[in-house]
């Protein structure tokens, strides 16, 4: 049978062991941490990328179509657009190229190799807001889309990289924890022996892992709200308050207020069942991407894209709380919902220029039926002398048909030849 100093060494290098378990652990969250900062440093980046393209495809069209007045304003917009789009992109390229962003994954190559197609719209952009010729407009159009989709698909994968490594991040953090746990009860275990320094050692290891653990939530850019299944908020970093408005010190009173001024994407209030993270709980399955709107009492909204995933226990098959990571996106949403309002005035003025063709259609059909049923021959002559107009009555009197008069000089061919001078003198005054 052991003794109690053999059980008291045991304990300690049992207790030794798990800890350098969970601080191993720990750095691998540390790393996994940093690079999730990374990558979505640089989704954040191409996300970027794509609203200045649109909004420099925007003002270039609206360059392209607009009347003479306005048209150099728009023009300046769209240079000042694509100013800052390489003025942002130049900066991302120094911080890829000095290793302040990792440039070494496959997705930040798949990024860098759309900068020969950036040009591209730049180009075209420049040229269609500079000129009229709709060539220029359609390689735009063209070009800005190939980008966008290049630009969506290093998003996606960004994104989705992010999800699972918040999964692994929130798995290894919860080993962390377990094996923290465990290192406590084992302190306990020595507090029994004459070894009570030994305690304080595995307490103060205990408080540094917390911290540790803490400093990688604040680290992070995205908010992360951590709920249980009465809707209770049980932890929160840095990045939700500040994203959310809230001051740390109101936090546990005003997340709960926030919550229950959530929207959808059309701006329709939310029921508390229709929160994400009551959905999650309820099915037990992760939601991503959900986009989200928040008002802060006022007339000011948030726009959020939200993910969700729900944690269980072990041998569980419900989940006992569920992690919310958001990050605002109010600024593209301000795009979204201008790109609709641009697409709806084009829609009315499609309306428009199509009433304006009916009316012209009836006034061109009443015009032919008066001129055709007019008792009188009418000649419609130019500046030059020649048939514009034959009517009906012109066809009789002349015995020439409508389309062979068309185009013909009057004077060679109709007037006679002692009046030709004063046809002409006449036209000359009444044009003149």
């Amino acid at each position: 049978m052991a003794t109690p100093t053999q059980l008291g060494r045991r304990s300690r290098v049992a207790v030794l062991v798990v800890i350098a378990v969970a601080v191993a652990m720990l750095g691998v969250l540390v790393v996994q941490t940093a690079r999730q900062s990374a990558d979505l440093t640089l989704a954040n980046a191409a996300g970027r990328q794509r609203m200045l393209s649109e909004r420099l495809l925007a003002a270039a069209s609206a360059a392209h179509g607009a009347p003479l007045e306005e048209r150099e304003l728009w023009r300046r917009r769209a240079h000042a657009t694509a100013e800052e789009w390489r003025e942002d992109a130049r900066r991302l390229t120094d911080a890829l190229h000095d290793g302040s962003i990792p440039g070494n994954s496959p997705t930040a190559a798949e990024y860098a190799a759309l900068d020969p197609l950036r040009g591209a719209v730049l180009a075209a952009a420049e040229a269609a807001a500079s000129g009229s010729d709709s060539p220029a407009q359609d390689s735009l159009v063209v070009q800005q889309r190939r980008f966008v989709a290049g630009i969506d698909q290093v998003v996606a994968r960004l994104e989705n990289d992010s999800a699972l490594r918040v999964d692994r991040l929130v798995q290894v953090e919860a080993a962390c924890v377990i094996l923290l746990l465990a290192a406590l009860g084992l302190g306990l275990r020595l507090a029994l022996l004459p070894a009570q320094e030994r305690l304080v050692e595995t307490v103060n290891a205990l408080e540094e892992s917390e911290g540790r653990t803490r400093a990688v939530l604040d680290a992070m850019v995205e908010g992360m709200l951590l709920i249980d299944t009465g809707g209770r908020m049980l932890g929160w970093n840095a990045s939700a308050l500040r994203i959310l408005g809230i001051d740390d010190a109101h936090a546990a009173d005003a997340l709960p207020v926030a919550a229950r001024r959530l929207t959808d994407a059309r701006g329709r209030p939310l029921a508390l069942d229709e929160v994400p993270s009551r959905v999650a709980i309820r099915s037990g399955r992760a939601m991503t991407g959900t986009r989200l709107g928040v008002s802060d009492g006022s007339s000011v909204t948030r726009w959020l894209s939200v993910n969700t995933h729900p944690l269980f226990r072990p041998e569980a098959s419900t989940p006992y709380a569920v992690v919310s990571i958001f990050r605002d996106v109010t600024e593209e949403h301000r795009v979204e919902e201008e790109r609709a309002v641009q697409a709806e005035a084009r829609e009315l003025q499609n309306r428009e220029l199509i009433a304006h063709a009916d009316a012209l259609q009836r006034e061109q059909a009443i015009f032919r039926s008066l001129v055709d049923t007019a008792g009188s021959a009418i000649v419609g002559l130019d500046r030059d002398g020649r048939v514009f107009e034959w009517n009906r009555e012109a066809e009789q009197l002349y015995g020439v048909p409508r389309a062979a008069a068309l185009g013909v000089s009057y004077l060679d061919s109709f007037a006679q030849l002692e009046h030709g001078t004063s046809i002409r003198h006449g036209l000359e005054t009444v044009l003149g």
